[in-house]
């Protein structure tokens, strides 16, 4: 083969043979042959929850370095790797799919060799020898991937909401501006032989702003049960446990994911795999993914006021027949974005209640579908205010 050619690709190898990797990859031999061998969907991976994990890998490598004795040099070459592939655009690295992840093993695979090459790479090795940066001893630290799955997820959905939140609130406020023009729109009845009666579009806009305030305290409410809340009975049982050496790391931990993040979160959440509180967080979720179905039927009622609007005929153009309006044509779009968000809601609520949920081994799909509803809804409201009502 040329020397071009060689130059396309790199080699590693394990007792399972050796594979060929793209020259330019920071994934490892384990990500490149569940690409080859694995059943893919073609569905990429939530940025969101990609920056999860980056964040949990530094939050662990900024912890052992301060209580255990792992070397600060390499500690610190993971932490760069962390925060380079947070602020550019790596997404090319992370090909591990969610829905494909058993657990989430495949992607925090993925994720851990990723960093372990690039903090190689920071520190004067090669990409791909592992020579610097061990991956379990460095990178993975004893984590557990389903643990860590779960906790990537709510850390991941957590972000997703704080982006959410103040574009629902904007939109809220265009509501209640355009129900004033709205008023002014007579309602046409679908029956026949009936030209309108008095009803009031901008009315019923109205009572679907007060229930999108209402879905809004929802929301909030949910995103609230997934953060920290310090009782008198928490703060004894910290303080009694202070000296246990595996609690310290926990709780020191905690603190440094909690500024990484920017999200207070709870000691639990560090312990799902081992104590049982995996089905907490889960339940904690499917009542997010309920909020958001809230949400997701309000926009659908305030897109048929919106198309009927546009389709009934105003007072002073009673007879004449326009053509369908771009506005009309989002609000079908938006239906159907809608009817979306609940389809997912639906998918997990269901699997809950078979109790599909708890082994973790479904839990891909629950991170999959919470992410996607909630950047489903976020491209509706954003093309409400991009659009305008009116």
């Amino acid at each position: 083969m040329s020397d071009k050619g060689k130059e396309q690709f790199r080699v590693e190898r394990d007792p399972k043979g050796e594979v060929q990797i793209a020259a330019g990859a920071y994934y490892g031999i384990n990500t490149a042959r569940t690409k080859d061998e694995w059943f893919w969907i073609g569905v990429q991976t939530s940025p969101h929850l990609i920056k999860a994990y980056l964040y949990i890998k530094q939050a662990y490598a900024l912890t052992h370095s301060k209580l255990t004795s792992f070397d600060a040099k390499t500690a610190q070459a993971i932490i760069q790797a962390c925060e380079e592939m947070r602020i550019d655009n790596y997404s090319q690295q992370f090909i591990a799919e969610s829905l494909q992840s058993i657990s989430g093993i495949t992607l925090n695979t993925n994720i851990n060799e990723v960093l372990a090459n690039r903090a190689e790479e920071i520190l004067g090795g090669k990409v791909g020898e592992y020579k610097l940066v061990k991956i379990e001893e460095a990178v993975n630290l004893n984590q557990n991937a389903d643990s860590l799955f779960l906790l990537s997820t709510k850390i991941g959905v957590l972000q997703a909401l704080a982006e959410l939140e103040p574009e629902i609130l904007n939109l809220e406020r265009l509501l209640r501006r355009d129900a004033l023009t709205l008023a002014k729109v007579l309602k046409v009845s679908a029956m026949p032989n009936i030209q309108s009666t008095t009803g009031q579009w901008g009315k019923r806009l109205n009572v679907f702003t007060t229930e999108l305030e209402i879905a809004i305290k929802r929301i909030r409410e949910s995103k609230n049960n997934l953060l920290y809340e310090m009782n008198a009975d928490r703060e004894n049982n910290v303080s009694a446990e202070a000296n246990n050496p595996l609690n310290e790391i926990n709780k020191l931990m905690l603190q440094n994911l909690s500024i990484l993040s920017g999200f207070r979160l709870k000691e639990e959440d560090l312990q799902v795999a081992s104590n049982g509180q995996s089905e907490f967080v889960i339940s904690d979720l499917v009542v997010v993914s309920s909020a958001l179905k809230d949400l997701a039927t309000v926009l659908s009622k305030v897109a048929a006021v919106t198309k009927m609007a546009h389709t009934a005929p105003q007072l002073n153009q009673a007879n004449e027949n326009a053509s369908a309006t771009p506005v009309q044509i989002f609000a079908d779009s938006l239906h159907m974005s809608a009817y979306q968000v609940v389809s997912n809601n639906f998918s997990f609520t269901f699997l809950a209640q078979c109790e599909q949920l708890e082994s973790v081994m479904l839990m891909p799909l629950l991170s999959h579908n919470l992410l996607t509803t909630i950047d489903i809804l976020k491209a509706i409201v954003l093309g409400f205010q991009r659009k305008g009502l009116l």
